[in-house]
């Protein structure tokens, strides 16, 4: 028998990283996936969002806490775990994760910003115009021609 899961969705927030008592690393995430069907009474198209807690260890939670970014798409394989626990109120909480064995990119992160230093007054006068703030870099667009 055979527990897995593979799941390709985007990532809800900037991961969350922590460490355990050993001295490694844990990474979580949140990752939507969605899926569209066509309503048959109605015939419009229809749309269900389901978000999942996805949970990387050690060496992979150091790559995602590095590289992984809210709104980045990603796949992961990984296993369903499922726990539970007692809450404060006196009863029993269930909860879901996957536990990922591996993860793949399938979309650049975004470019991190960065500070430009403070210019003296002299030479902001002389400084040649500047690229809008909105060009980060050229790097994250997609070669593909919209048309």
């Amino acid at each position: 028998m055979t527990n897995m899961v593979v799941l390709i969705g985007n990532v809800g927030a900037d991961p969350v990283i922590r460490s355990t008592a050993s001295g490694g690393t844990v990474a979580q995430i949140s990752l939507a996936t969605s899926r569209r069907w066509n309503d048959k009474t109605t015939g419009e198209v229809r749309e269900e969002t389901e978000w999942h807690r996805i949970t990387f260890f050690n060496g992979r939670a150091d790559t995602v806490a590095k590289h992984v970014r809210k709104g980045m798409k990603i796949s992961v394989q990984g296993r369903i775990h499922y726990t539970s626990w007692v809450g404060e109120d006196g009863a029993k909480k269930y909860g879901t994760e996957i536990l990922a064995d591996d993860f793949e990119f399938l979309s650049k992160a975004p470019a991190p910003r960065q500070e430009e230093p403070a210019e003296e007054p002299a030479k902001k006068s002389r400084a040649k115009a500047k690229k809008p703030a909105f060009v980060d870099s050229f790097a994250d667009l997609d070669d593909d021609v919209p048309f």
